[in-house]
Protein backbone atom coordinates (compact mmCIF):
# COMPACT_ATOMS: atom_id res chain seq x y z
CA UNK A 1 0.00 0.00 0.00
CA UNK A 2 2.60 2.52 0.86
CA UNK A 3 4.90 2.48 -2.13
CA UNK A 4 6.52 5.85 -1.60
CA UNK A 5 4.70 7.66 -4.28
CA UNK A 6 3.80 11.26 -3.67
CA UNK A 7 5.46 11.25 -0.32
CA UNK A 8 7.46 14.02 1.05
CA UNK A 9 9.15 14.49 4.34
CA UNK A 10 9.95 17.82 5.89
CA UNK A 11 13.59 18.28 6.82
CA UNK A 12 15.25 20.94 8.84
CA UNK A 13 18.80 21.95 8.08
CA UNK A 14 21.13 24.19 10.03
CA UNK A 15 24.55 25.45 9.18
CA UNK A 16 26.71 24.63 12.13
CA UNK A 17 29.67 26.96 12.56
CA UNK A 18 32.05 24.09 13.09
CA UNK A 19 34.82 25.50 10.96
CA UNK A 20 34.04 29.22 11.25
CA UNK A 21 33.94 29.56 15.05
CA UNK A 22 33.03 33.26 14.73
CA UNK A 23 36.58 34.17 13.76
CA UNK A 24 35.58 37.56 12.35
CA UNK A 25 34.01 39.02 15.51
CA UNK A 26 36.71 37.47 17.67
CA UNK A 27 39.45 39.05 15.56
CA UNK A 28 37.69 42.43 15.73
CA UNK A 29 37.40 42.19 19.51
CA UNK A 30 41.07 41.27 19.83
CA UNK A 31 42.06 44.20 17.63
CA UNK A 32 39.97 46.59 19.75
CA UNK A 33 41.51 45.17 22.91
CA UNK A 34 45.05 45.61 21.56
CA UNK A 35 44.25 49.17 20.50
CA UNK A 36 42.84 49.97 23.95
CA UNK A 37 45.94 48.46 25.58
CA UNK A 38 48.21 50.60 23.39
CA UNK A 39 46.21 53.72 24.26
CA UNK A 40 46.41 52.86 27.95
CA UNK A 41 50.18 52.40 27.79
CA UNK A 42 50.60 55.71 25.95
CA UNK A 43 48.46 57.52 28.51
CA UNK A 44 50.30 55.85 31.37
CA UNK A 45 53.67 56.94 29.95
CA UNK A 46 52.37 60.50 29.52
CA UNK A 47 51.10 60.66 33.11
CA UNK A 48 54.32 59.23 34.53
CA UNK A 49 56.39 61.74 32.55
CA UNK A 50 54.16 64.58 33.78
CA UNK A 51 54.53 63.42 37.39
CA UNK A 52 58.31 63.13 37.00
CA UNK A 53 58.54 66.65 35.54
CA UNK A 54 56.40 68.12 38.30
CA UNK A 55 58.34 66.30 41.04
CA UNK A 56 61.65 67.48 39.58
CA UNK A 57 60.38 71.07 39.45
CA UNK A 58 59.20 70.77 43.06
CA UNK A 59 62.59 69.46 44.17
CA UNK A 60 64.47 72.16 42.27
CA UNK A 61 62.39 74.99 43.70
CA UNK A 62 62.79 73.58 47.21
CA UNK A 63 66.57 73.66 46.85
CA UNK A 64 66.52 77.16 45.34
CA UNK A 65 64.26 78.43 48.09
CA UNK A 66 66.49 77.01 50.81
CA UNK A 67 69.54 78.71 49.28
CA UNK A 68 67.76 82.04 48.72
CA UNK A 69 66.44 82.10 52.27
CA UNK A 70 70.00 81.72 53.51
CA UNK A 71 71.10 84.57 51.23
CA UNK A 72 68.23 86.72 52.51
CA UNK A 73 69.10 85.95 56.11
CA UNK A 74 72.75 86.84 55.46
CA UNK A 75 71.82 90.11 53.73
CA UNK A 76 69.48 90.99 56.62
CA UNK A 77 72.31 90.36 59.07
CA UNK A 78 74.62 92.47 56.90
CA UNK A 79 72.05 95.29 56.95
CA UNK A 80 71.91 95.12 60.74
CA UNK A 81 75.70 95.38 60.92
CA UNK A 82 75.83 98.27 58.43
CA UNK A 83 73.09 100.06 60.36
CA UNK A 84 75.17 99.78 63.54
CA UNK A 85 78.25 101.05 61.73
CA UNK A 86 76.21 103.94 60.29
CA UNK A 87 75.17 104.94 63.81
CA UNK A 88 78.81 105.35 64.84
CA UNK A 89 79.80 107.01 61.55
CA UNK A 90 81.93 104.16 60.17
CA UNK A 91 79.93 103.99 56.89
CA UNK A 92 78.07 106.54 54.84
CA UNK A 93 74.40 106.64 53.88
CA UNK A 94 75.12 105.19 50.41
CA UNK A 95 76.50 101.97 51.85
CA UNK A 96 73.51 101.73 54.19
CA UNK A 97 71.08 102.20 51.29
CA UNK A 98 72.94 99.57 49.26
CA UNK A 99 72.58 97.11 52.14
CA UNK A 100 68.84 97.88 52.33
CA UNK A 101 68.59 97.34 48.57
CA UNK A 102 70.30 93.95 48.88
CA UNK A 103 67.77 92.90 51.52
CA UNK A 104 64.92 93.98 49.24
CA UNK A 105 66.38 92.16 46.25
CA UNK A 106 66.88 88.97 48.24
CA UNK A 107 63.35 89.19 49.65
CA UNK A 108 61.98 89.59 46.13
CA UNK A 109 63.99 86.57 44.95
CA UNK A 110 62.59 84.51 47.84
CA UNK A 111 59.03 85.54 46.93
CA UNK A 112 59.64 84.67 43.28
CA UNK A 113 60.86 81.18 44.12
CA UNK A 114 58.01 80.71 46.62
CA UNK A 115 55.60 81.45 43.77
CA UNK A 116 57.43 78.97 41.54
CA UNK A 117 57.32 76.43 44.36
CA UNK A 118 53.57 76.86 44.71
CA UNK A 119 53.16 76.45 40.95
CA UNK A 120 55.30 73.31 40.96
CA UNK A 121 53.23 71.93 43.85
CA UNK A 122 50.02 72.66 41.94
CA UNK A 123 51.40 70.94 38.85
CA UNK A 124 52.33 67.89 40.91
CA UNK A 125 48.88 67.80 42.50
CA UNK A 126 47.34 68.08 39.04
CA UNK A 127 49.50 65.26 37.70
CA UNK A 128 48.68 63.03 40.67
CA UNK A 129 45.02 64.13 40.74
CA UNK A 130 45.06 64.38 44.54
CA UNK A 131 45.36 67.22 47.06
CA UNK A 132 48.72 67.22 48.81
CA UNK A 133 48.69 69.40 51.90
CA UNK A 134 51.91 71.21 52.74
CA UNK A 135 53.61 70.18 49.52
CA UNK A 136 54.64 73.67 48.58
CA UNK A 137 57.81 74.79 50.30
CA UNK A 138 56.16 78.17 50.79
CA UNK A 139 53.22 76.48 52.56
CA UNK A 140 55.62 74.51 54.75
CA UNK A 141 57.52 77.65 55.72
CA UNK A 142 54.34 79.56 56.47
CA UNK A 143 53.09 76.65 58.55
CA UNK A 144 56.21 76.67 60.70
CA UNK A 145 56.01 80.45 61.08
CA UNK A 146 52.36 80.18 62.18
CA UNK A 147 53.31 77.62 64.82
CA UNK A 148 56.04 79.93 66.14
CA UNK A 149 53.59 82.85 66.53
Amino acid sequence: WDQGENKWSPTLSLELPVLNHNQGPIAEAEARREEAAAQLLALQAKVIAEIDRAAAAQSTTAEQLKMLRQVHQASSEQLRLVQGRLAVGAVDQLEFQNAKLEVGVSALAVLDVEAKSSLAAAQLENALQIRLRGLSVAEQQRGTQDRKD
